[in-house]
């Protein structure tokens, strides 16, 4: 007979296969019946003292002299119960039976004695709670003027207390977060105000010292000029006149390149600038004139004559003055037939 397997065959399963016939596997043995169970236990733990041998043991019926387990001695006698409970969980023996059982007659004194109605099974009124509660049960009336009479306590009790050691009205204290040192805000608020201020002023004299050197002193000198002038001419009335003499001045004072007095004009102010005390007059070139450049500069008044640049100042003239030299040409062809 074979059979197949959806899982590996173990080694009982191999052998019943191989060395087993049919009539092995339709036979099958009957079920035993179980017995009930006796109702009678049976001990199941002996404890056998070695020192005492059983067999040589008598035996006593008589209850006045029965012996401790056939050691001769007397069997102890309870004198007393020690309760080692709380007192609010003890109970005396006589008040077990609380209640009066029904079929009672109302009239028996005995029975009506022991009947104790459920406000006096509550326990007594002076047992407290550890948070100073009352405690059993408490109707709401109860519990709303016990809190109230605590909380009054509570804030008697806290009144009489110090405020130095409640820290009430206290300072906050500010730790720095690594030392653990007490931190002093208010100290610390005024050197850092300082510090900016300190740092404002240096600030403000390294700008000025920028704003002087950013660009040329003779740069720096006329834009303080205009903005003089410009204030004073706000001073002024919106219109101008042809009379005002300071629009005189500013007009005669200004040079034209094409004015054929600009050298006497320049000479004659040089001169009244040279009266003055505090003005410095520098020595200046006065050898052959000087190649042309795109910037109009005058050589110092220690150059030798020689030209020692690249040459591109040379170029960049010869190559104006070509470019003026074929527009001049092109007009001239341009208006020959006319």
């Amino acid at each position: 007979m074979s059979r197949s397997y959806d899982r590996p065959m173990t080694h009982q399963e191999y052998l019943k296969m191989k060395y087993s016939s049919q009539d092995d596997y339709d036979h099958k043995p009957a079920k035993k019946k179980l017995k009930k169970a006796s109702n009678v236990k049976q001990p199941t733990v002996a404890i056998i003292d070695e020192d005492v041998d059983f067999r040589q043991l008598k035996r006593y019926d008589s209850d006045e002299e029965e012996l401790y387990f056939g050691t001769k001695e007397e069997k102890p006698i309870v004198t007393a119960v020690i309760d080692e409970r709380p007192i609010h969980m003890r109970t005396d023996s006589t008040d077990r039976s609380k209640w009066k059982a029904i079929g009672d007659r109302p009239d028996d004194d005995s029975n009506s004695a022991q009947i104790k109605s459920p406000e006096s099974l509550e326990q007594p009124s002076g047992r407290k709670t550890l948070a100073g509660k009352k405690a059993g049960l408490s109707d709401a009336k109860e519990i709303k003027k016990e809190l109230a009479e605590l909380k009054r306590k509570n804030e008697k009790a806290m009144s009489k207390i110090d405020d130095s050691i409640l820290g009430r009205n206290a300072k906050t204290v500010i730790r720095d977060r690594k030392t653990g040192k007490i931190r002093e805000i208010e100290k610390e608020l005024k050197e850092k105000q300082e510090k900016d201020e300190q740092e404002a002023i240096k600030q403000a004299e390294k700008q000025a010292v920028y704003d002087r050197w950013s660009k040329g002193l003779v740069q720096r000198e006329e834009q303080l000029e205009q903005l003089e002038n410009e204030l004073h001419e706000m001073s002024k009335p919106l219109a101008r006149y042809k009379d005002d003499d300071d629009l005189d001045k500013l007009l005669r004072d200004k040079d034209r390149e094409d004015d054929p007095m600009l050298a006497n004009i320049r000479k004659k102010r040089e001169e009244e600038k040279s009266k003055n005390p505090e003005y410095k007059k520098y020595p200046k070139y006065h050898g052959p004139p000087p190649p042309p450049n795109r910037f109009n500069i005058q050589p110092g008044y220690r150059w030798d004559g020689v030209d020692r640049s690249n040459g591109y100042e040379a170029k960049y003239f010869a190559k104006k003055a070509d470019r003026e030299a074929l527009q001049e040409e092109a007009y001239h062809w341009s208006v020959q037939d006319m």
